[in-house]
């Protein structure tokens, strides 16, 4: 009886640790509100207005590519996913090709479907809306293009999702929408997970400290008791470093 008093004691203890990244997407009320699915042949291109937004693009089949202001055209194969924060692009079958208006083109939400001529290419996307008014602070920690190549180490489990999302885009199924909606959800996670494990692109500012194993745990700690009253030591205390190193 001693014994298992003390192991559910034991296993009573254990909790796990807040995640930051979670704790703010879930206080901004982000959500995947539109997803879309275009397929295409030959000669096309569609372009889109910078928006305070979210938006993922996957490359099911095929390829397509990618245009933004101030960087070179990007070439998206199947299996690659990018973020895009605040910025027009186009996308199209090649760089040389003249956009039209692709928010005209897909209409109002609902005509969330395209085809152009048949689906040498297959791409989703899915625009990220917020429910609070501080949406800035994700919006300007993210950079207007993140790219998810397939060879990255987050490219399982990307390709697991885009297989599903996939499957459920092509079947008209009991609950259809709500899986998909999920889904989407898991996609936007998994992209801004694969941002922040890259830490020479992400740099100094609230990723780059998410990212270092030292900084991170002050993250979590902070989440995990928001009421108290943290000082300069005792945050250096849980980054096992000293408080010259961790204020500088």
């Amino acid at each position: 009886m001693l014994y298992a008093s003390q192991a559910m004691k034991l296993s009573q203890s254990s909790k796990l640790m807040p995640d930051p990244l979670s704790n703010v997407l879930d206080a901004l009320g982000a959500r995947v509100t539109r997803r879309t699915r275009m397929e295409a042949a030959g000669d096309w291109a569609l372009a889109f207005p910078a928006m305070d937004r979210l938006k993922f693009v996957a490359v099911l089949r095929g390829t397509s590519w990618m245009l933004l202001p101030s960087r070179q055209p990007q070439c998206l194969q199947a299996g690659d996913v990018c973020l895009l924060g605040r910025t027009p692009y186009v996308v199209a079958s090649d760089p040389t090709q003249t956009p039209i208006d692709g928010e005209a083109f897909y209409g109002p939400p609902g005509c969330d479907v395209t085809r152009f001529g048949g689906d040498q290419t297959i791409g989703i996307g899915g625009t990220v809306t917020f429910a609070a008014e501080n949406a800035d602070f994700l919006l300007d920690m993210l950079p207007d293009f993140l790219l998810v190549s397939r060879t990255t180490p987050a490219s399982s489990a990307i390709a697991t999702i885009l297989s599903l999302m996939n499957d459920e885009l092509q079947r008209d199924r009991v609950g259809g929408e709500v899986v998909s909606a999920r889904l989407a959800d898991l996609l936007l996670v998994e992209a801004i997970r694969a941002y922040a494990s890259q830490s020479e692109q992400v740099g100094v500012g609230w990723f780059g400290a998410l990212s270092d194993p030292r900084l991170g745990r002050v993250l979590r700690a902070i989440h995990q008791d928001v009421s108290r009253r943290w000082t300069v030591e005792g945050l250096a205390n849980v980054a096992g470093m000293s408080r010259a190193a961790f204020s500088a």
